[in-house]
């Protein structure tokens, strides 16, 4: 029995699953198997890694059912003790699952592992900005309150994250969303359970700026129930202010967009006293000024400088 299930949905990421799939290749540590569900992908995605030929790989066909499907799909085949999920665009440092491995064995009565990682913006890598305050000479936490060191861009990412087989195996991804897939499964399960977070950057994030800026409304897709989340933790300040960061970023992407009542709805949602003076000024802008400062911050990016609010 393999001790790590490595889950990899794939749909039209021909340009990236060989990268992908070379970086776990190279894992220092060795027990391991590789699932992936090939989600209904029209590129070459499919052809590629069947041409690997790799032995630990087995390949599982399905129509596009979505990002969540296709994790839980990998999920029920997995065999491992630990399922570690990976996008089909994202990068594994060499020592990443034995890094993580070790994390386990230190805390064998825990569930949930995760580590920080970069960012890959069109080929040059860049720092994560979080809420997180380290320690000094300390790289290993058990997170008590996941959300709080959330607040800004998350400190694991869905590729930097490994759990007991038996529990993601019953806690399963939100099938009727389809974009936030994360921001719905960390409201839906982490609330009641400790992380155990290793503060070493093992995992690549990647990310093509172009493509954000010409990607699909998403006034079109599924988000997750937040108003549901709000109610469930009415008396969880910390999750409260989590969820208004999240509808904060909803309703910046739904007035790009110009959709008023969608804006409108998250808006009435929000408490202001969780979100920092420059959201708070920026929900209240134009919608020109918004975009220019959203090409702003892209063409920043590129040069490696990031603007946050």
């Amino acid at each position: 029995m393999p001790f790590f299930s490595i889950v990899i949905p794939l749909y039209n990421k021909a340009n990236f699953i060989l990268a992908t799939l070379k970086s776990v290749s190279d894992q220092t540590f060795e027990n391991y198997e590789i699932i992936v569900i090939n989600d209904g992908s029209t590129d070459e995605s499919l052809s590629k890694i069947e041409a690997l030929k790799l032995p630990k790989l087995s390949i599982h066909n399905q129509e596009n059912k979505g990002l969540s499907a296709a994790r839980n799909r990998g999920v029920t085949l997995a065999r491992g003790q630990y399922v570690a999920l990976l996008d089909a665009d994202d990068i594994w440092k060499p020592t990443y699952l034995k890094s993580m491995f070790k994390l386990i064995e230190n805390y064998p009565n825990h569930q949930i592992f995760g580590c920080t990682y970069k960012e890959s913006r069109n080929g040059r890598l860049m720092d994560i900005r979080t809420s997180f305050e380290a320690q000094l000479n300390q790289e290993s936490y058990v997170l008590d309150d996941f959300f709080s060191a959330n607040y800004k861009q998350f400190i694991v990412d869905q590729s930097s994250l490994i759990f007991d087989r038996n529990f993601i195996k019953t806690h399963t991804f939100n099938e009727h969303i389809d974009v936030s897939e994360d921001v719905d499964y960390y409201l839906n399960y982490f609330a009641s359970q400790q992380i155990i977070f290793l503060n070493r950057s093992l995992m690549i994030k990647t990310y093509d700026d172009n493509d954000q800026l010409s990607s699909s409304k998403i006034s079109k897709k599924r988000v997750p129930d937040l108003e549901h989340y709000k109610t469930r933790y009415s008396s969880n300040t910390s999750i409260q202010k989590y969820i208004d960061i999240q509808l904060y970023k909803l309703a910046i992407k739904y007035t790009y967009e110009n959709n008023k009542s969608k804006r409108q709805k998250c808006m009435t949602q929000i408490n202001p006293l969780h979100l920092s003076m420059k959201q708070r000024l920026l929900l209240k802008s134009p919608k020109w000024i918004m975009l220019g400062l959203r090409k702003l911050k892209f063409l920043a990016l590129k040069l490696n400088i990031r603007i946050t609010t």
